[in-house]
């Protein structure tokens, strides 16, 4: 990143190719047929049998990537949702404290977009350097009701920051930008990976 969180909005991502998706406005959920990323999953149903629901059935079998949270080991909508995100967030945190082998293991080996993402990470530990604050709020996290149920879909902003140097010096200044829809396709097996990302940057 450096010289990558500047292009983290127009070149980064598109390096896997462009997203054919409107950017979508800050805060107002105002995608087109999509799901609330609150949407409770259908796990609520079983109090009149049981009183303790098959207690970690889902992170008993888990085999992923540690570090994960529950929530997002679940091979569910609400799971996929809680993966995406928390993905973003891994973004966020390697580029404010550079760490090697942690984005690695969240993506497939051909997923491009996040070998992108694990170069500007290497390039900001080599040099010592790191970015002042996140690549990505997220705004809002919603999902297709019908078709590829392994798309997440995000609303986004970027807010403005700095890559600083080991010595607290400022590199480069990067602007805010107020709308980034980002599209993350994910893949299960026996837990979510990234398999690519695709985004869309709004005016700045």
């Amino acid at each position: 990143m450096p010289r990558t969180r500047g292009r983290s909005v127009a070149v980064l991502l598109a390096v896997a190719g462009a997203a054919s998706v409107s950017a979508c406005s800050g805060g107002s959920s105002t995608t087109p047929s999509t799901t609330s990323s609150t949407t409770n999953s259908p796990s609520s149903t079983s109090s009149s049998t049981t009183s303790s629901p098959a207690p970690s059935s889902s992170t008993s079998a888990y085999d992923g990537p540690a570090g994960v949270p529950t929530a997002a080991r679940a091979h569910t909508d609400a799971g996929r949702i809680a993966f995406a995100k928390y993905y973003v967030q891994q973004i966020n945190e390697t580029g404010k404290h550079p760490k090697v082998g942690v984005l690695e293991p969240l993506a497939l080996p051909t997923c491009k977009s996040c070998a992108n993402y694990v170069n500007s990470v290497n390039e900001l530990k080599s040099t010592g350097s790191h970015f002042s604050d996140d690549a990505y709020i997220i705004k809002a996290a919603t999902f297709p009701e019908a078709g590829n149920h392994d798309r997440v879909e995000l609303a986004c902003s970027t807010p403005a920051a700095n890559q600083v140097s080991a010595s607290g010096a400022v590199i480069t200044s990067f602007p805010r930008v107020k709308r980034v829809a980002i599209v993350i396709f994910l893949r299960w097996s026996t837990f979510w990976r990234v398999e690519e990302i695709q985004n869309d940057a709004g005016a700045s």
